[in-house]
């Protein structure tokens, strides 16, 4: 974990030659760019950054301190992992087959969040959302799709689950935000990012990471704006073990109670014909054995019409698990 940490330090040690270093790039007629797509969020660092050339060819100016070292200094060393582009086949409703594609690491673990434009052969075009697993809250925009030229808004929270039992213990944890790109030909590849450390001792503790890039380009005479940002919110929380559902009529009265196993929420919930709102109890546990409670309070036509609560997901993270309620 100490390595971890010393990593996490290092990289944000060179963000000053790292970080925007693709805004850096000169713009010009016709000039196609880089896009920032997204990150794939990983708990190591990931060690494609050549250290060994970028200082035994920039040894001299660390020593004599004659200048400050830019991004154009380091981003020849900055080194990339391209993602496999794979097809998938589907058939809809009506028997008809499609085939679509997208782009993935394969050999990486962590977690994925990026939105690739696919270009298909007829010279079409659309942009996918990738989201791997342990992520919640997510929220896609595509901003201004004219011409090829766009700007993609992803956010999202990873929360990772507390042991109440070892709360208070040393503990840390360490999430690094690499940035995935798409290049001109289509290709989609991913640099080595910052980490951000967090000690996972106690539930809500929250720290948000952003990248962000915006360019402009001139084509034909015409100036576009295009880029994108994606925003991690990284959070610690209690394992749920309950969720308890409250049926209220419109005087504020109880029509109905059920208490539902976090790992048992069902495909659909049909509360009382007569209920007006549901308050909902999220229900989990702290070292001292006291109840930990999260309340919400959902109602038809507000755009909160679901039951939800967080259950621990394979790779150790929890997500939001959700049940449609049958409003009558």
């Amino acid at each position: 974990m100490k390595n971890k940490l010393i990593a996490c330090f290092l990289m944000a040690a060179l963000a000053i030659g790292l970080c925007g270093c693709r805004l850096a790039l000169p713009e010009g007629e016709g000039t196609q760019r880089d896009r920032l797509i997204g990150c794939f969020i990983t708990t190591e660092h990931l060690d494609l950054f050549d250290f060994e050339a970028y200082f035994n060819d920039n040894a001299h100016k660390l020593v004599s301190g004659e200048t400050m070292l830019g991004a154009n200094d380091a981003e020849k060393y900055r080194g990339r992992l391209y993602a496999e582009k794979y097809e998938e086949k589907y058939t809809d409703s009506e028997g008809v087959s499609h085939t679509t594609y997208n782009y993935r690491f394969p050999d990486l673990e962590g977690i994925a969040y990026f939105a690739p434009t696919i270009y298909e052969s007829d010279g079409g075009s659309y942009v996918t959302f990738q989201s791997g697993e342990g992520l919640s809250d997510l929220k896609n925009h595509l901003i201004s799709h004219n011409d090829d030229t766009y700007f993609t808004e992803l956010s999202a929270t990873v929360y990772a689950p507390v042991d109440a039992e070892e709360e208070f213990t040393e503990k840390e944890i360490c999430f690094y935000m690499n940035p995935v790109y798409q290049a001109a030909d289509g290709s989609v590849y991913l640099v080595g990012g910052n980490g951000t450390a967090m000690n996972s001792v106690s539930a809500g503790i929250i720290m948000t990471t952003t990248l962000s890039e915006e360019y402009k380009t001139t084509v034909n005479g015409e100036e576009k704006t295009g880029g994108g940002s994606v925003e991690i919110s990284f959070a610690t929380a209690y394992v749920p073990v309950l969720l308890r559902v409250i049926e209220m009529d419109g005087k504020g009265n109880v029509l109905n109670f059920a208490a539902i196993a976090a790992d048992e929420l069902p495909e659909s919930y049909e509360p009382n014909k007569d209920a007006s709102y549901i308050i909902t109890e999220s229900v989990s546990y702290d070292a001292a054995g006291e109840e930990v409670v999260q309340r919400s309070i959902i109602e038809p036509g507000n755009g909160k019409d679901d039951l939800y609560i967080l259950v621990e997901c394979e790779n150790g993270y929890l997500v939001e698990d959700y049940c449609e309620v049958m409003w009558e």
